[in-house]
């Protein structure tokens, strides 16, 4: 399969040259390119409503046309090559006598396989940076941060005045004044700012780290990819190092290891500290890893479209998936793979299209009360564990008990484990592991049928001093009994 350039173009709504009129030169092109991006991702955004595929499309596109201006592949280095242009005249009467200049693009244009490879690479990537990153990034005309190994050992650290060795990664923020890069860091005294912490999706997952910071190529760091693998493979362990963040780090690494939008914290400084209090008092009693993730198909699960068209917001942890190191086991990057697989949608914010809340322990407690005016479904893990295993509908959660947020806090959480067993035929059981995830009918605890035999039985007592003795009559057998048969 080819592939052609103008088809990244035309993904970001660029079908012909007339927005790079006033440029002069490629890189002001590209500026235009970055420009009409950051717009146009913004608006495909999936927490503001936008559709995911086009959102994938739309970033895909920009990667390649990205990674063509780095290596200098563009054709006659201008990407009007591609383009339906328009060639600018004036005329000695000062008239405009422009018209269009029909471009070929059929012959000429760089297409080959590696381009089509490249933007199939780009489109497979699923993870979702927070809105808040694509705000700032649309803020920077130029990249602030470029990382590079260190030419010479004569640059010294602007934090520690140590000088940083050759062959060194080091880091740069833009001097906006001159436009180029200069305060070079060592490695581990660059303190990753807000900006790059808000375009991580997962923490947990380094190949997904790295795929987050190239995409950044261009918007707010440059130079990733010019990195060998073993320095990039620093970098991105520094990156996701909460130690290693500017601001409030730890909060923010702790809300996304718990999968989390950053922006999603938008509480009262009471309120925050009143959850961060709750934290402390969490389950220490929960066995991470208890909770088997479901596959479509697998064990008895439903298909890989029984959650398609549901969309989902998740609020809390689920320390029974495990997933985070001791101090922080969210679940939630799993939970969301596994909403994801049978065709379920996960954003970080209510919208028209949200159908169901799912919490867990310590989940927000504006979160019902948003869920409950928006009219959307709340559900734990355990009901969504049992409708993905068939055992409920969807549309029967309606008649199940509602959850209150206090049901979730620290030691009152009870997490789900391990799918129940289905009940013997013939015999009535309830399988229900807490009252939070009850039937409509079920008003007391689980309750199993223990054969009679296995139940201890209280002797029977009674009022006279000697317990009776009941008559038995036996038969007369000679040699045997006749003896007591005679005696008085």
């Amino acid at each position: 399969m080819t592939m052609k350039l103008s088809s990244c173009l035309s993904d970001l709504g660029i079908t012909n040259a007339s927005p790079f009129a006033d440029c002069d030169g490629i890189h002001e092109e590209f500026k235009v390119i970055k420009k009409i991006y950051t717009q146009k991702i913004l608006k495909d955004h999936p927490d503001k409503g936008g559709d995911a595929a086009t959102f994938r499309t739309t970033r895909a596109a920009w990667q390649v046309l990205c990674d063509l201006h780095e290596s200098g592949k563009v054709k006659n280095d201008t990407f009007t090559s591609y383009l339906v242009g328009f060639t600018s005249a004036t005329g000695s009467d000062g008239n405009d006598y422009s018209e269009e200049n029909e471009v070929d693009v059929s012959e000429e244009e760089w297409m080959d396989q590696d381009l089509a490879d490249l933007y199939k690479k780009y489109s497979k990537n699923t993870s979702v940076p927070s809105y808040e990153y694509y705000e700032a990034a649309a803020l920077e005309e130029v990249p602030g941060y470029k990382v590079e190994l260190a030419k010479s050992g004569r640059s010294k650290c602007t934090k520690c005045g140590e000088k940083i060795e050759r062959d060194g990664v080091r880091v740069g923020s833009l001097d906006k004044v001159t436009g180029t890069y200069g305060r070079w860091h060592h490695l581990d005294c660059w303190r990753v700012p807000t900006k790059v912490q808000n375009g991580l999706t997962n923490l947990l997952d380094e190949q997904v780290s790295l795929q987050d910071l190239l995409m950044m190529e261009e918007v707010l760091l440059t130079g990733v990819g010019a990195l060998d693998e073993a320095s990039k493979l620093l970098f991105v362990k520094h990156c996701v190092d909460g130690d290693h963040w500017a601001g409030s780090k730890k909060r923010k690494r702790k809300q996304i290891m718990a999968g989390k939008a950053v922006g999603d914290d938008n509480r009262s400084g009471a309120e925050a500290t009143k959850s961060n209090e709750v934290a402390e008092g969490s389950n220490k009693s929960i066995i991470a890893g208890s909770f088997a993730v479901l596959v479509p198909g697998v064990d008895g699960a439903l298909a890989d479209d029984t959650l398609n068209g549901k969309t989902f917001v998740i609020s809390g942890t689920f320390p029974e998936v495990g997933g985070g190191d001791a101090d922080d086991v969210g679940g939630v990057a799993n939970i969301k793979a596994m909403i994801e697989s049978f065709g379920g949608k996960v954003i970080s914010r209510f919208s028209k299209k949200t159908n169901f809340l799912l919490v867990g322990q310590n989940a927000v407690a504006r979160k019902f009360k948003d869920a409950r005016k928006r009219s959307v479904e709340i559900m734990n893990l355990r009901r969504l564990q049992d409708s993905l295993l068939g055992n409920i509908s969807l549309h029967e959660l309606t008649n199940f008990p509602a959850l209150t947020s206090d049901m979730f806090v620290g030691q009152a959480y009870q997490p789900a484990g391990a799918p129940p067993p289905p009940p013997p035929k013939g015999q009535e059981m309830e399988l229900l592991s807490s009252a939070s995830c009850a039937s409509p009918a079920s008003k007391s605890a689980a309750v199993t049928k223990v054969p009679e035999s296995k139940v201890a039985k209280k002797p029977r007592t009674t009022d006279r001093k000697e317990p009776a003795v009941p008559k038995v009559a036996t038969s007369v057998v000679p040699g045997i009994n006749a003896a007591a048969a005679a005696a008085p």
